[in-house]
């Protein structure tokens, strides 16, 4: 598996695309010693946005700001957001305030595993 992070806590890796859903056995070995095996749950992905409270996505505007309430996306302009449990090949679509917007790309961010970054153009109605 592609590892991306680890710590003394954590590994971060990527399963392969053709791993079976259901029960799934991992083993760890550090410098030829193996650990014991683990048993994980394997579901199908679910495209999620990484988020900051559960309500408001992870975005960026075109002028580089944070998106938030007090920098909001303007309608016409680009917005960027990051996604999760995605795939490139599969049609897609984002809405801002309820109005379709413009679907400029999604791409896979090249330094991290399973993270894709969308740009969006903000509806030319939108208000604030």
């Amino acid at each position: 598996m592609p590892v991306e992070f680890v710590s003394p806590g954590q590994i971060n890796a990527q399963l392969p695309s053709n791993t079976p859903t259901g029960t799934a056995h991992l083993r760890i070995a550090v410098n030829g010693v193996q650990g014991p095996e683990t048993n994980f749950w394997v579901t199908e992905a679910v495209p999620a946005l990484f988020n900051l409270d559960g309500t408001r996505a992870i975005g960026v505007n075109e002028d580089g700001s944070p998106n938030g309430p007090d920098s909001p996306v303007k309608a016409g302009h680009l917005l960027t957001v990051y996604l999760t449990g995605a795939a490139k090949n599969l049609p897609w679509s984002a809405t801002i305030g309820g109005q379709a917007a413009v679907n400029s790309s999604m791409n896979l961010v090249p330094s991290l595993i399973g993270v894709y970054q969308v740009a969006v153009v903000g509806p030319p109605n939108l208000t604030s």
